[in-house]
């Protein structure tokens, strides 16, 4: 019979789409539907949501044990036709690869046809479940005999089983108050160690008890980077959302030990050219490959996957990140807190600031709810009176929470999460930061929050200093976390390190609603007697900011410093960075306030393999695009990143087009509350 015989006959087993690629003569594969298991009509994509109960720890599968009632893996059936004159036995296997955030698998050549695309050995793509992922040996076919076969498939965190996912259990290791007084008490009974301490609070002007804290929490931290073992942590490689197809590969045995070793285990790298090849290139665009008794079939788009955050397992707080042993938990609860419970399941954590105290901000005494009745005259008398009486004014850095789970939690009766800068109804004031970051990690994916900010200007356009952010941030600063190789070589944040250095874990992308210019200072426009420029103070809009902390890698082809204009979709976006050495590219999108905060807004980061799509809708399904950067001009992280809510004072310094200077709004009188309603990755 003909290929295009066995082809319908596969389409009508399948009921989804499903398609042949390089078969040469006569096909071994009568049928090949990888998810038998589940009922998906002709041309339709199974839609599963991702489990995310246990995915802190032991990261995601999918399907998993609690879906589908009890469907832990997808069932791939296939049928083999031995049509060769002899019996015999063949190799087979089934790969899976996510489609939709991935590089190509090969490069065109018009000489020497393709060849491999080096970025595609980070696709995320694996094969059986349970096995050492390489091919299996069918029992002996008869000649002129069809088979049938049922292998189980599952896609898991970290496919390849890589090494550097590997590590101890982080399961049960939750860092109590007791565990870091176990490592107090070891510190002090080592004089030597305990001596070094002392002399370091003395430099620091801590307590010894304060800085004996702290080191304490710094060898806990030590410790666990440290810690070896065998556990595959597939959580550090979390299977990315979006749509999978499955690769069916047939081949007689002579033809199996033509493949090269690290075709036929997907876990061995190419020695030679140390890198793993993707066995979708090898198989479907490789013309090297065996031509002869090889045959493949791939249905490109069986299982799309998504990812809905679960806000009502709680909050964690981490006292790593904390940093000071005088925790006030008496607001701990069932919902927030550091509990075994929480430490398994809670899905966020508390976001602590570590760095905040470097820098401070001389605040005018005044404590005043500005949104509802602050005007734009009080607010100039009032910079006027204290620009000249510096002596008045309060020197003070802005603070993070003191008393955790009191300035965040979740409201049951709105299904949210709250976070809330406390106002100030008596003295001393201050300004507070607070945040939630999500503990579950993922490479790529269109994330998407509902959230409801609070109210940001007055009705006299003053700014009331907050910034209202959602952004996503790395996941760890270990070395399984790192972005791919800058050759020209990052410039780390926050480093005291000048010198390029071609590896690096920081990574961040931001939506960012502050009150400033759309424009830049003068010397973005390097001084232009022309350059653009505005009094913000005339209009009610925000700005809505969004950043790519590339680490001034200069790997992009149009790598550039000051304003570069970039087109997408008909829109212009006018792209800024501050100079070549600055680790960030920012453009700005002016927004009108009341379609911006106050009411329950869609804010989305669109993170794909080379470029960044931001979006803001009034609901999930019309959202207007309002910045775009692709890799020509930025460099696009790719290591696994979480995505944070914060409302934060900003210092007058890092937006200086900014009518209203952080030093000169007063503090806030009410409460500032954001409500946090869904985060969804797609």
């Amino acid at each position: 019979m003909s290929k295009n015989f066995y082809f319908f006959i596969a389409i009508l087993l399948l009921g989804i789409n499903f398609s042949c690629a390089k078969k040469e003569g006569k096909s071994m594969i009568v049928s090949f539907n990888p998810i038998s298991n589940y009922s998906a009509k002709k041309g339709d994509t199974l839609v599963l949501e991702m489990d995310m109960a246990s995915a802190v720890h032991k990261g995601i599968s999918v399907p998993s044990a609690a879906q589908q009632n009890g469907k832990q893996f997808f069932e791939s059936e296939i049928s083999i036709n031995n049509h060769t004159n002899k019996d015999r036995h063949f190799r087979y296997i089934v790969y899976y690869q996510n489609e939709s955030y991935k590089d190509a698998e090969y490069v065109e050549g018009k000489l020497m046809g393709n060849s491999y695309n080096n970025l595609a050995e980070k696709n995320f793509y694996g094969c059986w479940t349970g096995s050492d992922n390489s091919f299996k040996k069918s029992p002996l076919i008869k000649s002129g005999e069809t088979i049938q076969l049922h292998e189980a498939v599952q896609i898991v965190g970290n496919p390849r089983n890589e090494k550097k996912y590997f590590g101890p259990k982080t399961s049960q290791d939750n860092p109590t108050n007791e565990k870091v007084e176990e490592v107090v008490n070891r510190i002090k009974a080592i004089p030597e160690w305990y001596n070094a301490i002392v002399e370091k609070a003395k430099v620091n002007t801590f307590s010894a008890r304060k800085q004996l804290y702290l080191d304490a929490l710094w060898t806990i931290q030590a410790d666990r980077k440290k810690q070896e073992g065998n556990e595959n942590n597939r959580w550090k490689r979390n299977p990315r959302v979006g749509a999978y197809g499955f690769l069916l590969v047939v081949l007689t045995e002579e033809a199996y030990q033509q493949l090269p070793y690290y075709i036929k285990n997907i876990e061995l790298k190419d020695t030679m050219a140390d890198q793993f090849v993707n066995p979708y290139y090898y198989f479907l665009y490789d013309d090297d490959r065996p031509k002869e008794n090889i045959f493949v079939s791939q249905s490109q788009s069986a299982v799309k996957t998504k990812v809905r955050y679960d806000l009502n397992k709680g909050i964690y707080v981490d006292i790593l990140e904390y940093q000071d042993e005088n925790v006030d938990e008496s607001s701990f609860n069932s919902y927030c807190g550091s509990n075994p419970e929480l430490y398994e399941h809670a899905q966020f954590k508390q976001h602590f600031q570590s760095f905040i105290k470097d820098y401070k901000i001389k605040n005018i005494p005044i404590a005043s709810d500005v949104v509802s009745d602050y005007s734009l005259a009080e607010f100039r008398k009032n910079r006027a009176r204290y620009e000249r009486d510096s002596n008045a004014v309060i020197v003070d850095y802005v603070r993070t929470s003191n008393c955790p789970c009191k300035t965040v939690g979740y409201d049951s009766s709105k299904q949210a999460l709250v976070v809330t800068n406390p106002g100030n109804t008596e003295e001393p004031y201050k300004k507070e930061n607070v945040g939630l970051k999500a503990r579950i990690g993922f490479t790529y994916g269109k994330y998407t929050a509902a959230i409801k900010f609070p109210k940001l200007l007055s009705e006299e356009n003053v700014w009331n200093g907050l910034t209202a952010a959602f952004w996503l941030i790395f996941q760890s600063d270990d070395k399984w976390n790192y972005r791919d190789v800058c050759n020209a070589g990052y410039l780390p944040k926050a480093s005291q390190n000048t010198e390029p250095a071609p590896a690096a874990f920081y990574s961040e992308i931001d939506i960012e609603i502050v009150k400033t210019s759309k424009f830049w200072t003068a010397y973005s426009y390097r001084w232009a007697e022309d350059y653009p420029r505005e009094n913000a103070e005339e209009n009610h809009n925000l700005i809505v900011s969004c950043t790519n902390w590339d680490l001034a890698c200069q790997d992009s082809k149009d790598f550039f410093r000051g304003v570069q204009d970039i087109e997408h979709n008909g829109n212009n976006y006018t792209l800024h960075r501050w100079s070549e050495s600055y680790q960030a590219v920012t453009l700005k999108s002016e927004y009108p306030h009341d379609k911006t905060v106050s009411d329950v807004f869609y804010y989305q980061i669109d993170w794909q393999p080379s470029k960044i799509i931001w979006r803001i809708g009034t609901d999930k399904n019309n959202m207007r695009e309002i910045g775009y950067m692709d890799s020509s001009v930025t460099n696009i992280p790719n290591n696994q990143m979480v995505p944070i809510i914060s409302q934060e004072f900003h210092y007058g310094e890092w937006w200086p087009a900014t009518p209203f200077p952080q030093n000169f709004i007063p503090f806030p009188e009410k409460d500032l509350i954001g409500e946090v309603y869904s985060i969804e990755v797609e």
